[in-house]
């Protein structure tokens, strides 16, 4: 659910690495976080029922109309080639401003980059941990990965302009400048 829609630079993430799945569930990103709606999109393997019976599926809280232009409006967006680009050309660019920055912070050991989806692994085991409080200090969420505290998740918006992008990256170093 992390990867929200299109903040991979592809709609869904899984299209970035060519998987066709028979289920995708999706919910809080396909309003964009403004209204309750959730999805199943099924494949015809998992869906093909549904071209027999369509009213074989039922559900308690189906057919919420503003959800579902909620979420036709947040597609729309967030599908749009433009934008897509868009979030490449950014991903681009913070990877090139953290690689800079890596250089300079030796204890930044490594800038995993999915489009705007990014882990930054530092040298001690729990400096995600750490970063995750200096960034806060610094006007930066961003939250250690769970499974690997070393790692802090960085994900900046869709829709950052290019000022505020290098805004982000300067104070991604100064919150890394309090380290050592």
């Amino acid at each position: 659910m992390q990867t929200g829609l299109g903040r991979t630079g592809e709609l869904w993430a899984v299209q970035g690495y060519g998987v066709a799945p028979d289920v995708l569930v999706t919910a809080k990103g396909l309003s964009g976080g403004l209204y309750p709606i959730a999805a199943a999109v099924l494949g015809p393997r998992a869906g093909g029922w549904l071209q027999e019976d369509g009213w074989a599926h039922v559900s308690t809280f189906g057919g919420s109309e503003i959800g579902c232009r909620v979420a036709r409006e947040v597609l729309r967006i967030c599908s749009d080639p433009a934008l897509l680009a868009r979030v490449r050309t950014l991903s681009e660019r913070f990877g090139a401003g953290l690689d800079a920055i890596r250089t300079r912070r030796p204890f930044l050991v490594e800038v995993r980059r999915r489009g705007l989806v990014m882990g930054l692994r530092f040298a001690h085991p729990e400096g995600g941990k750490l970063m995750t409080a200096l960034l806060y200090q610094h006007g930066i969420w961003a939250i250690y990965a769970g499974h690997d505290p070393s790692v802090v998740q960085f994900k900046p918006g869709l829709l950052v302009d290019d000022a505020l992008a290098d805004e982000i990256l300067e104070r991604v170093d100064a919150a890394l400048g309090m380290v050592g």
